[in-house]
């Protein structure tokens, strides 16, 4: 039966901790790639193609983006990783 979950962790073999404490501690803080506002385009997925404005960033990388589909207003949560931006 397969969970797709970790059972065990197992220590290294050659006490790897040298190079978990050589490396360096991250020091900046991600920047969302698009601001509100900014205009975008759904690179994949099932809204591939379709274009919206950014109104809001939720958890993590999902944002909030302002369609029109059907002249019908929708709102699509969605990850920033899926989109690319418009240059108007």
């Amino acid at each position: 039966m397969s969970t797709n979950r970790i059972a065990s962790l197992l220590p290294p073999r050659d006490g790897g901790d040298t190079l978990v404490r050589s490396m360096p501690r991250a020091t900046q803080v991600a920047r969302p790639r698009f601001s509100c506002g900014s205009r975008v385009r759904v690179g994949s997925g099932v809204f591939a193609g379709v274009e919206g404005t950014v109104a809001s960033y939720c958890s993590g990388s999902r944002l909030i983006i302002d369609v029109e589909i059907n002249i019908q207003g929708v709102t699509l949560e969605i990850d920033e990783r899926l989109l690319e931006p418009l240059i108007s």
